[in-house]
């Protein structure tokens, strides 16, 4: 037995004093694989200290490591965001290094890179990334769709851009239609956008109906295809027109039928009573579907809730009535105080409310908290005039 231990100690020092010379005789190569699987650590203070002291030993070889770790890590690993933003530890001019990864074989390092070239342009504003324009161009091509974030950082916003990322919405990335933003469009661009909206690829007519959002100047030509578009059988797609018809202002007669039908959509009953919320004073049929639900005690807290988040200027005051009577009558205290908290954000708009809310509140026996609530809803119409 005491053989076995003086052969064990033996050859564990053996071992130690091997990887003591290998140290002496090459130690940054031993302190980076020590660092390199640091990056892996759980503890998140070892993972930070380790990234930071790779990038300032040697942030060539760095990059190879922040990128590896990217591409391996799985969403519910625990360095997944952090390594994210390794890269933001690294010097711009390092972006050659990337940009020439983004011909890697192995997509998964390929993106990595992309996603790093993305950081160092947000980080590094004031650097110059036009020359590796081109090398982004050929990674959109390829579908890394994380280098649009960083093209449209650096690249002019001109034909060439937006056919890149037109083409590369068909071709795997349809996020990339909301780097768009406010960039021209020609007439084919603007079509080839709107046939987006019919695409079979169902992530495609999503981020194609959030992008033409915010075409206002187009407005004629979009607003009737995003509401024929209403009728798309898949939820998410309904909810992104939704969101644009409400960015757009289309409030007319058609469009308020249509919204006003998809009530009876469960998962997306809420966009469309937002939306009918938001419209009640620019559109006489928007305010008739509203007046009606909250007279529908079953409806009336969905409806109120959603006039709650409506900027006040859109609620319109021929709802002051139905509001008063909620005050009233509502034997729900919720529903009371959300009306009455409703009335108080409309400011001197409600001030036709006034007498109304003092009457009731001379009449309310419990010190509750729609008291309160109309206390301060006198306040603020009051005080705003």
């Amino acid at each position: 037995m005491r053989r076995l231990l003086w052969i064990t100690t033996g050859g564990i020092s053996l071992l130690l004093l091997v990887v003591g010379i290998i140290y002496v005789a090459n130690p940054f190569s031993v302190r980076t694989w020590i660092l390199a699987k640091s990056l892996r650590s759980p503890l998140s203070s070892v993972r930070e200290a380790a990234a930071e002291a790779l990038a300032a030993r040697d942030p060539e070889e760095a990059v190879e490591l922040f990128v590896d770790a990217r591409a391996d890590a799985a969403i519910d690993d625990p360095w997944y965001g952090e390594s994210y933003w390794w890269f933001a530890l690294l010097p711009p001019e390092l972006a050659e290094n990337l940009a020439g990864m983004l011909e890697d074989p192995d997509t998964a390092r390929a993106a990595a890179a992309a996603e790093g070239f993305g950081v160092l342009v947000h980080e590094n504003e004031d650097h110059d990334f036009s020359p590796l324009l081109p090398a982004l161009f050929r990674a959109l091509q390829k579908s890394f769709c994380m280098a649009a974030y960083a093209l449209c950082q650096i690249g002019p916003e001109d034909g060439d851009m937006t056919t890149a990322l037109l083409h590369a919405s068909r071709e795997g990335c349809p996020g990339v239609l909301l780097h768009l933003h406010d960039m021209e469009l020609s007439e084919e661009q603007l079509d080839e956008l709107l046939d987006s909206l019919a695409h079979e690829d169902v992530q495609l007519r999503r981020w194609a109906a959030l992008a033409l959002g915010s075409r206002a100047a187009y407005k004629d030509r979009i607003g009737p295809r995003l509401v024929a578009t209403l009728g798309d059988p898949n939820d998410v797609v309904t909810n992104a027109v939704l969101s644009s018809l409400k960015l757009l202002g289309q409030t007319d007669p058609a469009t308020i039928r249509e919204v006003t039908a998809l009530l009876g959509r469960e998962a997306v009953r809420m966009y469309a009573v937002e939306f009918l919320a938001g419209s009640t004073s620019t559109s006489p049929e928007a305010l008739a579907v509203v007046r009606a639900a909250l007279r529908n005690s079953a409806e009336a807290t969905e409806f109120l809730d959603a006039l709650g988040n409506a900027p006040p200027e859109t609620i319109s005051a021929d709802l002051i009535p139905d509001l008063l009577r909620l005050c009233r009558e509502g034997a729900d205290l919720d529903q009371r105080t959300s009306a009455v908290e409703l009335l108080g954000s409309m400011g001197p708009a409600a001030k036709s409310a006034v007498p109304a809310i003092e009457e009731i509140l001379a009449k309310n026996e419990d010190e509750d908290s729609f008291e309160w609530a109309a206390r301060a809803a006198l306040e603020s119409i009051q005080t705003a005039e």
